[in-house]
């Protein structure tokens, strides 16, 4: 596929990314459950 500048994209449709569905329920447990500094650490 190419642009109207005549550039290529790179992947038009990209797949999301399994690291952060992974890292999402671990994430909102510590948002929920920790203190206000776990919650400032990332």
């Amino acid at each position: 596929m190419y642009t109207i500048g005549g550039g290529t994209l790179i992947n038009p449709s990209p797949s999301k990314s399994r690291r952060l569905q992974q890292e999402l329920p671990e994430r909102l447990r510590r948002l929920i459950d920790g203190d206000e500094y776990v919650r400032s650490e990332k």
